[in-house]
């Protein structure tokens, strides 16, 4: 027989993964329970995208207590190939960037 798992708080190399509507303030219980920095986002059972507890802190100040994981989540993974230029990473996250603003101001009007 293989050990069995104890029912406690996840090993610090398991991910957490949390539901994009999710309260982004359960979200940061549960990595400051498991001890982690990012979670995997789910949205209807697929990933959808990675949260920081600093992009989780940040959607608590800016929506309050009322704030979800989706409001912290970014529209869309940013991919910056290897040996692209500082100047190139920095427009890839610009316009992400740019993108996330856009889709929040439709949001929250």
């Amino acid at each position: 027989m293989g050990a069995e798992r104890s029912a406690g708080p996840r090993a610090p190399c398991d991910p957490v993964v949390v539901d994009d509507w999710s309260t982004a303030r359960d979200a940061i219980d549960r990595l400051t329970s498991h001890q982690q920095s990012m979670a995997f986002v789910l949205t209807n059972g697929h990933l959808s995208a990675i949260v920081t507890f600093h992009d989780l802190e940040f959607a608590c100040e800016w929506a309050g207590p009322s704030a979800t994981v989706a409001d912290a989540a970014t529209c869309a993974l940013v991919d910056v190939a290897a040996g692209s230029s500082p100047s190139e990473a920095t427009k890839a996250f610009s316009e992400a960037a740019g993108r996330w603003m856009e889709m929040t101001r439709v949001r929250t009007r």
